[in-house]
């Protein structure tokens, strides 16, 4: 289950519509929950008594001013969660940059889930690409649940049931890293897990026509599907073992997306959880890849994870962070 469960804020409603599925997320399993804003320091250009005509240099007294405004804010957000939901809730803000920021919050304070909508501060109409949601996946080996803010009041006291969550596959050991953070969420939401793997149909085109012709590709298609519902069984076999009901699936289509998109919404699922690497490996960019049109097409939480390779990273000693418990 996840017990540390942050919620990245900027002031916005838009942002705040992460809360009811974090709040009844961390109610199901009695986590604490993190509301972290990033605060922008407030920039002006020069005249000025310490500013050269021109230079761009910080309002000092007016960005105190906002940055008192934004605490005394994510205060009385916090208060509110906290007495509404009975939940553990401590704020904080951060500086800026984005995500670097967060990803050093994260880091701090052993976050193991970060629910937050899929807009930066341009609003709901700004494109995901190149968004905070964006960055911060790029940078964070943490889950990422990312939940699409829809219009209508912000109630953190609402239900928000997951029955079903679709977990696609490529066959990789990086894709399968997500089978742990949803074998998590299932078990905090007492989920069935639905693994399934789109298997591209060979084409004609890869053989001599006049020598093998369709046939050919039809049985090396099934040749895909048996290796994939192999595979997918021998990661739903221990996953059954530790409780969790599982079914798989494999899917033919030569666009993966699209398949995943239209069995999420025939098997009535409520979340979709997959690794934002394409076969190309971690370093490929989430831009154009799989994980990116689901994303751009899904009217459900989507739960991300940057998958870690065989690269090994260096982290520094994180330093404290300025946080307060609310109650």
């Amino acid at each position: 289950m996840y017990h540390r469960i942050l919620v990245p804020l900027d002031g916005s409603t838009f942002a705040e519509r992460a809360l009811p599925l974090a709040t009844a997320l961390a109610r199901s399993s009695g986590a604490t929950l993190y509301l972290v804003h990033a605060h922008a320091p407030l920039i002006v250009l020069g005249p000025g008594p310490y500013a050269l005509r021109g230079m761009a240099t910080i309002d000092s007294e007016n960005d105190g001013k906002r940055r008192a405004s934004e605490r005394a804010y994510l205060e009385r957000l916090g208060s509110e969660v906290a007495r509404s939901g009975g939940l553990r809730v401590n704020v904080a803000m951060v500086d800026w940059p984005i995500p670097e920021a967060l990803c050093d919050y994260v880091a701090r304070a052993d976050i193991d889930l970060v629910v937050m909508t899929t807009h930066g501060r341009g609003g709901i109409e700004r494109l995901w690409l190149g968004s905070v949601a964006d960055a911060f996946v790029r940078h964070s080996h943490v889950p990422v649940l990312l939940v699409c803010p829809h219009d209508g009041m912000v109630d953190v006291d609402a239900t928000h049931p997951i029955r079903n969550i679709l977990v696609p596959l490529d066959g990789s050991p990086l894709s399968k890293q997500i089978v742990e953070p949803a074998f998590m969420l299932a078990t905090q939401t007492v989920a069935r897990l639905r693994l399934i793997q789109v298997v591209e149909p060979v084409t004609t085109a890869i053989y001599d026509p006049l020598a093998y012709g369709s046939e050919a590709a039809r049985q090396a298609t099934d040749e895909r599907i048996s290796e994939a519902g192999f595979w997918l069984a021998g990661i739903a076999a221990p996953l059954r073992a530790r409780g969790a009901e599982v079914e798989t699936a494999v899917l033919t289509d030569p666009l993966p997306a699209r398949a995943i998109l239209e069995y999420a919404q025939q098997h009535a699922a409520d979340v979709i959880a997959m690794a934002t690497h394409g076969r190309g490996g971690v370093a490929r960019l989430l831009i154009g890849s799989v994980a990116d049109k689901v994303l751009r097409g899904a009217d459900i939480p989507v739960l991300l994870l940057r998958p870690i390779g065989h690269e090994r990273e260096l982290q520094g000693t994180p330093e404290p962070v300025e946080e307060a418990a609310m109650s």
